[in-house]
């Protein structure tokens, strides 16, 4: 089960409920960023896995973005959503620091970017090919693995895709472009 559709929308009704300028929710004073962090520690730390956290983060940010470039108010509010801003990095940076110790596996951010790619994938390229789409899921499992176990896995589901002529090769090419194109180069950036 794909948990990150639940998990944006729990990040969107939060950041409704409590965005001070509009002086919703609980917060005390209307533009009390204090208070929202507490709060936002609050609703990330009911999440036991380290990606659902930061799939929630991530989606914070996206909300308080969106509500930013609406404000046509401009000055005090405009700061109070770029220290919220700046809260919600400080939090996803000190998630990835203490899960991502070791540079042979996978940060929590690298395992929700690749994710991303194979959620993508399946809502754009593997619709209707469930033979495919069930093995690139499958990958997600190997997000725990080192980096190079992962590649290695992943080149070798493609390979045999190829091999067994699964699917046409131009699909092929959409899978290894967005599984291994794209994101090991980011990966080796960092």
């Amino acid at each position: 089960m794909d948990a990150k559709p639940i998990i944006e929308k729990a990040a969107d009704n939060f950041f409704l409920r409590y965005d001070g300028s509009k002086g919703g929710g609980s917060i005390q004073s209307q533009y009390d960023n204090h208070d929202y962090q507490a709060q936002l520690q609050s609703e990330v730390y009911k999440f036991k896995r380290v990606e659902d956290k930061l799939i929630f983060l991530n989606r914070s940010i996206v909300a308080v973005e969106k509500e930013k470039e609406k404000d046509n108010k401009g000055g005090f509010i405009r700061s109070y959503y770029d220290g919220i801003i700046y809260f919600i990095q400080q939090e996803m940076d000190e998630l990835n620091e203490k899960e991502g110790s070791s540079p042979e596996y996978f940060t929590p951010q690298e395992r929700v970017d690749i994710i991303e790619s194979i959620e993508e994938l399946k809502r754009t390229t593997l619709t209707g090919q469930e033979v495919l789409f069930n093995e690139i899921e499958e990958l997600k499992n190997q997000l725990h693995q080192k980096k190079k176990t992962f590649y290695e896995v992943a080149k070798g589901k493609i390979f045999s895709f190829a091999v067994d002529k699964v699917t046409d090769p131009e699909t092929l090419g959409k899978i290894y472009h967005k599984l291994i194109n794209e994101t090991l180069p980011n990966l080796l950036q960092q």
